[in-house]
């Protein structure tokens, strides 16, 4: 499913050739946190509309997310693109902040181009809204509101008012998403029009990946009131759908997401956590009620929708072709050749929960590939607040399926595991470099550093490693040539060694951007051969050899942001002039004299090299000043605020973190609410 793109298909009479239909509307209808739940399947939850649905058109078997985090996963079903590629790694809302790309074009975007008419009814979790362009953004999402049929006449309203023009509505639910109520899930109260379906705790039917106890039992009860919620407001918008005359001419598309909101489902790439109800139904269909095996990915979704509209990826457009492709021609086959395996990635979920994966799954097998297995794995907030996780952690021996809760927590760098009998290991070295590949076949600006043996150089290593939008190329340094990066920096996970590398192969390694981690004095010469070979290079120097020249960017974004887009010759800020910087800023015309700041910093500022400034013996109980006369900080927040400083600094015996306190002598008294204000 996840194979090479292809152009838009024509086989059978559900994927017709578009010019040949006058309206070729789409639905697509996308849950929020919905298992592979439903009644037909064998599972507990009454879902009385999907079943009918699945029962009119096709129902995929083994359908899978891409990924299992709420924003990602929809900015797959809108790109077309894997998240790693997209932009959008975690979360939308709030603090975690994660949005598509500037150039990435959505669904709605290039349906919109064609003439379609546009509009979402409910919850969008992805940003920026406006590479989304829908025409009409009906009922956004509200906390605790699960009013399903509110959201299905609206979206009835607005079908009909389209009258012969083509439409793309999305109907997107909140359900069955954890709400902040009593229940967990919306289930305090009566909704409109909707019949409340309440389950026993003891009716219950226990997933695999779940402990069979009281807590977890009593909280899937809740969960199933919520997929019936929402299956029942699926049935009213399809009324309203038939209503509105557009049964026949209209592709109904029904999916989640990802897996229900459980621990070792949602935010896991194990099958839980991606593998989800699918079920289309496509007019002009010849055979229905079908149950299709193929493996297909939500990767391959948009492609499905664009081939329907008869819509093409627009001219020169970067991340053309799309990686997925449509469904459309395999909706009347229930074993289709040639759709066995489904990939998936993980970046992030909330902001501070980063934990990198790729993998691959077929028929018979399953691969993880842990780009950080030091990392712990992170729990989702609604997860980890659930009655289901505390009934877990409470249970001495509580275990999420076979898992232990160590081994559920901390997973090793490669995981193949066998769902039928038989070797994983073929999977393992067939798709383990592919893997790795797809790892870095994204957008991520390739960063190599030179300098690295220090300090700097190992938290550079591990900021990177970390940051999903940068990928660690090459290091250079003379001590280490040879040595594996991950033997010294044991948060850096991959086959990356140390070069000892001249100053024309640094150049010549065709890095976005180079570091120079390098003493005071070094850069010049590195400098002068990146010039010449790559002058588009970006070069951020983290020394005090360019902190006096005008050509270069002085890197304090807090009080230089304005001139910092398009630099490519870029000055790092010293460690103390940026704390002497930042104290002063916000009162440097009010200033009578110059200010005197006394600073203190942990001795891994002084560098490797063995001297009495980083020697823990000649520093305990001590306070060692030095360079207490024209210090280059000094001299430097000299030149950039404009104003005299002096400085005092010394060394501490603790290992790190600068202490600055800075006396201001004020032109005339004032207060810490005036400052404040």
């Amino acid at each position: 499913a996840s194979g090479g793109a292809t152009p838009a298909h024509a086989a059978g009479a559900a994927a017709q050739e578009p010019s040949r239909r006058a309206k070729r509307n789409v639905l697509l209808i996308v849950a929020d946190d919905h298992g592979y739940d439903l009644t037909g399947s064998g599972a507990k939850p009454a879902t009385a509309a999907l079943d009918t649905l699945a029962a009119d058109g096709v129902s995929f078997t083994e359908a899978y997310a891409s990924v299992s985090s709420c924003s990602s996963s929809r900015s797959t079903l809108y790109t077309g693109l894997y998240s790693h590629t997209n932009g959008m790694y975690g979360l939308a809302h709030d603090v975690h902040h994660f949005s598509l790309f500037d150039d990435v074009k959505t669904v709605p975007w290039m349906l919109k181009q064609a003439g379609y008419a546009t509009a979402l009814v409910g919850k969008l979790h992805v940003e920026p809204a406006s590479l989304l362009a829908y025409d009409a953004w009906l009922l956004p999402e509200r906390a605790g509101d699960r009013d399903v049929s509110a959201m299905g006449h609206a979206a009835g309203r607005w079908m009909r008012e389209q009258g012969s023009k083509p439409f793309f509505l999305t109907m997107a639910y909140s359900d069955p998403h954890r709400a902040g109520d009593a229940s967990n899930f919306g289930n305090t109260r009566d909704w409109p029009e909707v019949p409340r379906v309440r389950y026993k705790p003891a009716d219950v039917a226990i997933p695999s990946h779940l402990p069979d106890l009281p807590g977890v039992r009593a909280d899937l009860a809740e969960y199933c009131e919520a997929v019936s919620r929402m299956d029942a407001g699926v049935g009213l918008l399809l009324r309203e759908l038939e209503q509105a005359g557009h049964r026949d001419d209209t592709l109904v598309i029904y999916l989640s997401d990802n897996g229900r909101p459980f621990p070792g489902a949602k935010d896991n790439l194990y099958r839980e956590g991606i593998h989800l109800p699918l079920i289309v139904r496509a007019p002009g269909a010849g055979s229905r009620g079908i149950d299709n095996r193929a493996m297909v990915s939500w990767i391959d979704i948009a492609p499905t929708l664009l081939d329907w509209a008869g819509v093409a990826t627009p001219a020169g457009y970067r991340y053309a072709p799309l990686p997925g492709r449509s469904i459309l021609p395999i909706l009347e086959q229930a074993e289709p050749a040639g759709w066995d395996d489904v990939f998936a990635t993980h970046s992030f979920h909330e902001i501070d929960q980063y934990y990198p994966t790729r993998s691959v799954r077929t028929r018979r097998y399953s691969y993880f590939l842990n780009l950080q297995p030091a990392l712990e794995v992170p729990i989702a907030s609604d997860v980890a607040l659930s009655p289901s996780w505390k009934a877990i952690l409470s249970t001495p021996g509580a275990r999420l399926g076979k898992r232990t809760l160590e081994a559920f927590r901390r997973r090793p760098a490669r995981t193949p595991r066998c769902v039928a009998h038989g070797d994983a290991r073929p999977l393992a070295e067939r798709h383990h470099r592919s893997l790795w590949t797809c790892s870095l076949m994204d957008t991520r600006k390739r960063i190599g550093i030179v300098g690295a043996r220090g300090h700097t150089g190992a938290e550079l290593i591990k900021l990177i490693a970390r940051h999903p939008s940068l990928a660690l190329v090459f290091v250079s340094s003379r001590e280490l040539d040879g040595q594996p990066v991950s033997a010294h920096v044991a948060e850096f996970a991959g086959e990356l060694r140390y070069e000892n590398l001249s100053h024309e192969a640094v150049a010549q390694k065709r890095a976005d951007v180079v570091v120079l981690a390098l003493p005071n004095g070094k850069a010049g010469e590195i400098v002068a051969a990146i010039d010449a070979l790559k002058p588009d290079t970006i070069i951020v120097d983290l020394s005090a050899d360019y902190r006096f020249d005008e050509r270069w960017y002085y890197g304090l974004p807090e009080l230089t942001r304005a001139r910092y887009s398009g630099q490519k010759r870029i000055s790092n800020p010293g460690c103390y002039a940026t704390a002497m910087q930042l104290a002063i800023a916000p009162l440097k015309d009010d200033l009578a004299g110059p200010p005197v700041c006394f600073g203190v910093s942990g001795y891994s500022g002084a560098g490797t090299t063995p001297s009495d400034k980083n020697d823990p013996q000649k520093l305990r109980d001590n306070l060692m000043p030095y360079s207490l006369v024209n210090h280059v900080h000094e001299r430097e927040v000299t030149r950039h605020l404009g104003v005299p400083v002096e400085f005092m600094p010394h060394v501490a015996p603790h290992f790190r973190g600068i202490t600055m306190t800075v006396n201001l002598w004020l032109q005339q008294a004032t207060t810490l609410e005036a400052i404040e204000a």
